[in-house]
């Protein structure tokens, strides 16, 4: 992939990423009051459950369609993919039932977490296909009415007092977008595949992906969701509500650059890896990009002030404040390491991955012991986790670059 290449499309997906963050942005004065923090906090709750599963519903057999060389191989992999999340889904019906017993006044959010899990799979499927075509205006149009839909319903909804169920439908159903536009690129390329052994053996042969990849993304989806578990546990739903707001807020930046950036990264990586042996040069080029980037989003945060949040959210979410200026750091470096967390699978040792997702589950446990045996306040929780998270995100990075580079590559070449 040229340079020329790689910046147009990156700046194709950061714009429409951006744009629909901004119409998320632009909707938060809004939302902010028509529900309440606690509203808001159980919808967090939910959002974190499905947050957690989302990862992992395909096994991330679905990323490895963006390389494949053939269209054979890319529609051997969606069958893997889609079959695994069907299986997921299958064993996750009767958890959903035996929850809706004991508490039926959740069961319609109940359903819409499996409602979403679907959707979620034949949008990663079918979006994936759209990366291997490098198709990104219609990616970028994906992420744009995802945005738009999720936001225009919330706020129907809040109008209608739904409460938090209302926050819960418009993220169930923005991943129609995904679903619906997506397929048109899929069923262009799509045939079943008969051959029953083949499915199997390109299965095997990427079981490092559900060995390896599939648990470390669990882990990392559960090491952030898991604070707002434990915030539920510890504190109030207000405080999951706070939390739950500033990770949005904050979490803007992230997606616009990861989901802009990430993938194409992997692809581009991939490209160099397998014909220089290396692809160092290029991550420390863009983490110099992404330093300078972190700087100039997160810095100007530090000097919001009380009249400033009150004008934006309203007087209940003033107390955000001080959350943000405690987690800003975590949520710099996460930013920078998510962006090109994904090379791992370009160098295939998933493995580091999970290890480092494990490390940072355990940050967020033993937080939560700490809290529970010498009685941590919300803020001093929330300063142990991001400290933790910070150091560990750290030391996440430099294993990749230290790994960046193929030791054995020039002996390869001389066989």
């Amino acid at each position: 992939m040229s340079k020329n290449k790689f910046l147009n499309d990156s700046l194709i997906m950061v714009l429409s990423s951006g744009i629909a963050q901004i119409i998320l942005i632009a909707t938060i004065p809004i939302i902010s009051r028509l529900y309440s923090p606690s509203e808001f906090g159980v919808f967090t709750i939910f959002s974190n459950v499905v947050t957690v599963l989302i990862p992992i519903i395909n096994a991330r057999y679905d990323l490895l369609i963006i390389t494949a060389k053939s269209d054979k191989r890319a529609n051997i992999l969606s069958s893997i993919s889609f079959v695994i999340s069907l299986i997921i889904i299958l064993i996750l019906l009767p958890v959903a039932g035996v929850y809706i017993v004991l508490h039926p006044e959740y069961m319609l959010e109940t359903i819409l977490v499996i409602v979403i899990l679907l959707l979620v799979s034949l949008t990663n499927i079918f979006t994936s296909y759209l990366n291997r075509e490098k198709n990104y205006k219609m990616l970028g149009i994906i992420n744009i009415s995802r945005a738009l839909f999720m936001s225009l319903i919330q706020i129907i909804l809040g109008y209608m007092y739904f409460g938090s169920v209302g926050l819960i439908i418009g993220f169930a159903f923005s991943y129609i977008a995904g679903v619906t536009i997506g397929y048109k690129s899929f069923k262009n390329h799509f045939k079943i595949i008969k051959n029953k052994n083949q499915i199997i053996n390109e299965f095997i042969k990427n079981k490092n992906q559900l060995i390896f990849s599939t648990p470390s993304i669990f882990l990392n989806s559960l090491s952030f969701s898991v604070v707002i578990f434990f915030i539920g546990i510890l504190f109030t739903n207000e405080d999951v509500g706070i939390y739950g707001m500033v990770t949005r807020i904050l979490g803007v930046p992230i997606t616009i650059i990861t989901l802009g950036l990430s993938k194409i990264f992997m692809q581009s990586s991939h490209e160099n890896y397998m014909s220089t042996g290396s692809f160092r040069g290029q991550l420390t080029s863009i983490s110099g990009i992404l330093i300078v980037l972190s700087l100039f989003l997160y810095l100007p945060f530090y000097f919001i002030n009380d009249k400033l949040i009150t004008a934006i959210l309203g007087s209940d979410w003033v107390d955000t404040i001080f959350i943000i200026k405690i987690v800003i750091p975590m949520f710099m470096i996460r930013m920078i390491v998510s962006t090109v967390s994904l090379s791992v699978i370009v160098f295939n040792k998933q493995h580091i991955e999970l290890i480092f997702q494990s490390i940072f589950l355990g940050v967020t446990i033993v937080g939560y012991f700490l809290t529970v045996n010498i009685g941590l306040s919300f803020l001093e929780f929330i300063v142990f986790n991001s400290i933790g998270m910070f150091l560990a995100y750290l030391a996440f990075y430099i294993m990749i670059y230290i790994n960046a580079k193929n030791k054995n590559f020039k002996v390869k070449e001389e066989k």
